[in-house]
């Protein structure tokens, strides 16, 4: 294991007066800090008063890129919650497609997620609703619906114009 803040290697475990101490779930190295100083919080990264320090790219930005929630700085920058939002709700679509069955209604093939379409006859759901409602209200606006591919959608409207 590697130290978060020196990257310095952690050993397993040292002995100290005859005793074996495990060292084995510390995120920092004795230097960082040292044994039995309680020091559970994340190491602080000086930041200057216009920055601030983005954990999940590992960046020091400008304030303007982060939001501002009840006056106080997010944690993760803007662009950062953009990819974790981007990354849920394409979780929550997966998960949609496989409650009602991976499969096309239709034609009976197995596609990729992005050929998939929630069909109920007369229109589709919207995917980008996906994102913005619980999983909960997902399941019951899209009880109506059936999982259909891009291609037989498209075939059903042509029959249905003519």
């Amino acid at each position: 294991m590697k130290c978060l803040n020196c990257k310095s290697v952690i050993p397993s475990q040292i002995k100290i007066k005859n005793k074996i101490v495990r060292l084995t779930s510390r995120k920092f190295c004795l230097e960082c800090s040292p044994l039995g100083s309680r020091n559970t919080r994340q190491y602080i990264i000086d930041t200057k008063d216009n920055e601030s320090y983005c954990p999940r790219c590992q960046k020091i930005k400008e304030i303007g890129e982060f939001y501002n929630i009840n006056n106080r700085v997010a944690s993760y920058c803007k662009l950062c919650q953009q990819d974790v939002k981007k990354i849920k709700a394409e979780e929550k679509l997966h998960s949609l497609i496989e409650m009602k069955g991976s499969i096309c209604v239709d034609c009976e093939i197995v596609f990729p997620t992005p050929v998939y379409v929630f069909y109920n006859g007369k229109k589709k759901f919207p995917v980008s609703k996906i994102q913005h409602l619980s999983m909960k209200k997902l399941i019951e606006k899209l009880e109506n619906y059936f999982l259909i591919c891009r291609n037989c959608k498209a075939v059903r409207e042509w029959i249905a114009s003519n």
